[in-house]
């Protein structure tokens, strides 16, 4: 069967529904009651209607084809910005489990974790001018010749 024609079973129609009433009919990207609204998965679990709950949302046509068409290219850019800013391993698992344990304690929007997120980046780039700042002038006993 194809993945298309999956889309006609009544499972997956169920749980359309489901997602739908949860988000009150309304594209939770842009707001939008009025579009043709479509189920996005974040991530895929073998059948449509296999999906967690929390694995979809309700977004319009437009909104639904920005996401399918540039979700790939924006975490591309996301992950080439903490690169940039030399983050390591450990400095993003950090981040990670900080910020899926305010999630998981329900003390932080998604919203509110976007910003938490800027302002430790932002955090970041201010310690790392202070370092600079602090030790441009390395003394010459610390050089090896």
């Amino acid at each position: 069967m194809k993945y298309t024609d999956k889309w006609k079973d009544p499972r997956w129609q169920k749980k359309r529904l489901e997602i739908f009433t949860r988000d009150e009919w309304r594209c939770q990207s842009c707001g939008s009651i009025t579009e043709t609204l479509c189920v996005h998965h974040f991530e895929y679990h073998g059948n449509p209607w296999d999906a967690p709950n929390d694995a979809l949302v309700t977004l319009c046509e437009s909104c639904h084809g920005d996401e399918t068409d540039h979700r790939k290219g924006c975490e591309e850019e996301f992950l080439r910005w903490f690169r940039k800013r030399r983050f390591l391993c450990g400095d993003l698992e950090e981040i990670s489990n900080g910020l899926e344990y305010l999630e998981k304690h329900e003390k932080i929007s998604t919203h509110d974790l976007s910003i938490l997120l800027s302002i430790v980046c932002i955090y970041r780039d201010v310690q790392k001018e202070l370092w600079n700042s602090r030790y441009a002038e390395v003394p010459e006993q610390l050089i090896d010749e």
